[in-house]
């Protein structure tokens, strides 16, 4: 999967930092369908996919940011995405300053 691929789902954007410098890009995307587990052992509620808006949060490559290469689950509620967002290791920040594109060169901008 590609960044092309989720724009049109993209609610907001982060950057997280590994190791100091290689800079990788956080997404919580909305979508319409939130999967279930889909074994038959798990009650109908968890096991069976829910028509509902939920949201996503997918991790970019970090020797290639235009490719999507994890995401860190599913949920219900874009606040509940936020904060699992948050807690993924190396998370800097939110692109909520201006439009630059690096979070690297952002924290210079935006502490």
């Amino acid at each position: 999967m590609t960044v092309d691929d989720i724009r049109q789902m993209i609610q907001k954007e982060g950057f997280g930092v590994y190791g100091g410098t290689k800079e990788y890009h956080i997404y919580i995307c909305a979508g319409d369908t939130l999967y279930g587990t889909g074994d038959y052992e798990d009650e109908p509620q968890t096991a069976n996919d829910k028509n509902v808006r939920c949201y996503t949060v997918y991790i970019s490559d970090m020797l290639d940011p235009g490719r999507i290469n994890a995401s860190a689950g599913q949920y219900e509620s874009f606040e509940e995405a936020v904060r699992e967002a948050e807690k993924t290791a190396g998370f800097a920040g939110w692109k909520d300053c201006g439009d630059k594109q690096s979070f690297l060169h952002l924290r210079n901008l935006c502490s």
